[in-house]
């Protein structure tokens, strides 16, 4: 299942208001991995689906270069999963300082730093998806994600190493 085009917004001005009838609004309460891969193909960002040691689905895919996953949540069989999580990191050889990390966090509102079990600097991206959400509102998590990952990727790969 693909994720269906939010309202077109090609003849509306910057001051006018989108209204969504709620009764012709999609709203998604769980997805699955084909939905996953549909959400990043529409940003030109091909994919592969996994399975993960609980069963969940898992997709790997690679943006501009660099590695990334999405874990899936919350799931129940057949039904899909009700969270999310991108997920990047950066591999280096010497690592960067946990105070890099910490300012990463303090100062941005979306996404968490942290290293992973490799020493690795790793960007997490939390999408929840209960109560329900919109096609339009998951291609800006995704869009807010890829966007975050591009920015930590250049902030680590131009900081001295030091732990």
């Amino acid at each position: 299942m693909a994720v269906p085009s939010p309202v077109a917004s090609a003849a509306r001005t910057p001051d006018e208001v989108d209204v969504i009838k709620a009764s012709n609004a999609v709203i998604l309460h769980r997805v699955g991995g084909e939905d996953v891969l549909g959400l990043l193909s529409e940003a030109g960002i091909a994919g592969e689906i996994v399975t993960d040691p609980a069963g969940d689905p898992l997709v790997r895919g690679v943006h501009e270069g660099a590695p990334f996953l999405v874990l899936f949540f919350d799931c129940e069989r057949d039904a899909g999963c009700a969270a999310l999580q991108f997920r990047g990191y950066v591999p280096l050889q010497e690592g960067v300082g946990s105070d890099m990390l910490d300012a990463w966090n303090r100062s941005r509102r979306g996404g968490r730093a942290w290293f992973d079990s490799e020493g690795d600097p790793t960007l997490a991206w939390g999408v929840r998806l209960h109560g329900g959400v919109t096609p339009g509102h998951l291609r800006q998590e995704r869009d807010g994600f890829l966007s975050a990952y591009a920015m930590f990727r250049q902030l680590l790969l131009v900081m001295p190493a030091s732990r």
